[in-house]
Formats: structure tokens, C-alpha cells, sequence
């Protein structure tokens, strides 16, 4: 029998194996907070044989990070902003009780429970205070589309982190994979995954790349912000940055796999 959960801490990992140690239990993908998976009731210890319902990425995850849904309510909003702090009463004059990232997701006890600029959004049995101008409802983030790379550029800066999606870091296909999610693409989760889904192939040519055309190299993807340069997570600066995609082509064995385009989504963005 199958269960539906949902992540109900600050981020958490899918894994190759049911175990903490790294060398064991390798860390593939992050979960956000309020995000949901489905898990066998069959428990391996504390492990849960998972699948991501955002993406359909299977692995291990331990049975601390995440709660039944029949105990937690659907989520019905994001986080708007790169990071935001929840707190234990509605006042910034207090220490968070706990840091979300862009697009986890929460679910307020009413919208119109506003005191002081905060929301009470829902946690375990209780409430914690949002600021309302970092969350957004899902329909409105559906009804009104970002620009792909203005929402990659919010990482700009950000480390490095192998299988990250933003919690403490995040990696070339995860950056990727947030930009689309922000806008209800579906997107999966690794760049050898998403080359032959997301948009539609265009002929491979450096001269013919456009803002918002997403790359993909053999192990590694990125996002051009002109027709020359690109936003990548990579691992040779341990942090997202933006370079010539001549560069980011030299590294990557002098080769382009893929070129990917979708359509405009953000009326009078020049592409």
C-alpha cells in the first residue's frame, strides 16, 4: 500500500540507499518544504521507498522529514521570495523558527489572518508568521508567468550543491528545474532527463541562441541570459554564476548536446 506525505522540514533528501552516511546513502535530490512524495507503507527502519510527485524521482527518505497528508493540509501557496523566515509570533524582533526557500510551499490558515504584515501559515499542530509579500497563492503564480532567467537569477551567487533545488545550494539541472516549476512546467529532475522533454529541440548552433534557451552539455545545463552568455550551477566555481557559453561549451568536452526553447511566457520579454 501506498502513502502520499509531505516534507514538513526546511528541505530534506531523496537518497540512493536508506542510510545518512554519504559514501552509503548518497544524497540525489532535495525536497522542500510542503512539497509531496508517495511512499510504500512497507518501513525499511525509518526509510520510506519514495517517489517525488513533482518529478517522479525515486529513491530512500527517512520517515523524520515528512508527516502523512492526512495530517497536514494541501499546500496552496509558495514561496515567492529567494528565502524566506517563519516565525513563532508575527514580529521580525524575534529569532525564526525556521528558513524556506523559493518555491517551498505552506498553506495559511486564512488570508485574511493578517496582523502586522504577517500570514499565519499552518506547521505541524500550530502556526508560524510569514511576511505576506513572500508567499504567493499557486493560482496566482500559474496566472502570472516569470520570466525564466529573471527567476534563475535570483540563485545568482548561490553555492554549488550536488542534487541541490535550493536549500543551502543548488546544481545545474536543479536551477533549471525551479525556473520551469515557478510557471507549472512540468520538468524532470536530472539535465540527461529534461534534453529530450522540456520545450522544443532547435538546431544546434551558437549563433542562433536566444535569451531563455535552455543548453544542455554532456552532465551539465544552463539557461541563456543573451545570446552569449548563460546562468549555470557548476561545479568549476562552486556557485551559479553567469559566463560565456563558449566557456561553459570548452569545459564540457567541447560539446552541446541539446538546445531546448519554450515559448514566450511573459508578454514583452525580448528573447
Amino acid at each position: 500500500m501506498t502513502n502520499t506525505y509531505i516534507v514538513n522540514t526546511q528541505a530534506t533528501w531523496i537518497r540512493t540507499r536508506p542510510a545518512h552516511e554519504p559514501m552509503i546513502g548518497r544524497r540525489d535530490s532535495q525536497l522542500l518544504f510542503g512539497e509531496t512524495v508517495r511512499g510504500d507503507n512497507n518501513l525499511y527502519q525509518h526509510w520510506i521507498a519514495a517517489t517525488s510527485a513533482q518529478d517522479g524521482y525515486e529513491g530512500w527518505m527517512s520517515t523524520n522529514d515528512v508527516r502523512t497528508k492526512s495530517f497536514l493540509s494541501e499546500p496552496t501557496h509558495i514561496i515567492a521570495t529567494r528565502m524566506a523566515n517563519l516565525y513563532p509570533s508575527p514580529t521580525f524582533k524575534i529569532r525564526p523558527s525556521l528558513t524556506l526557500t523559493f518555491m517551498a510551499q505552506v498553506k495559511p490558515k486564512s488570508t485574511e489572518l493578517i496582523i502586522d504584515g504577517f500570514v499565519g501559515v499552518r506547521f505541524n499542530d500550530g502556526l508560524l508568521w510569514v511576511p505576506q509579500n513572500h508567499i504567493m497563492a499557486k493560482a496566482d503564480a500559474l496566472a502570472n508567468p516569470a520570466d525564466i532567467v529573471d527567476t534563475a537569477k535570483m540563485f545568482l551567487g548561490d553555492p554549488y550543491l550536488y542534487g541541490g533545488r535550493g536549500h543551502g545550494g543548488i546544481d545545474c539541472s536543479g536551477l533549471v528545474q525551479i525556473a520551469l516549476q515557478r510557471n507549472g512546467i512540468a520538468c524532470p529532475r536530472d539535465a540527461d532527463m529534461q534534453e529530450n522533454v522540456v520545450g522544443e529541440a532547435v538546431p544546434i548552433s551558437l549563433k542562433n541562441l536566444r535569451r531563455g534557451d535552455i543548453v544542455y552539455f554532456p552532465g551539465h545545463v544552463g539557461i541563456m541570459v543573451n545570446r552569449t552568455h548563460m546562468i549555470n550551477a557548476t561545479a568549476r566555481f562552486m556557485q551559479v554564476v553567469i559566463e560565456p557559453v563558449r566557456d561553459v561549451k570548452k569545459a564540457c568536452n567541447d560539446t552541446i548536446t541539446a538546445v531546448r526553447r519554450l515559448p514566450p511566457l511573459v508578454p514583452g520579454v525580448t528573447l
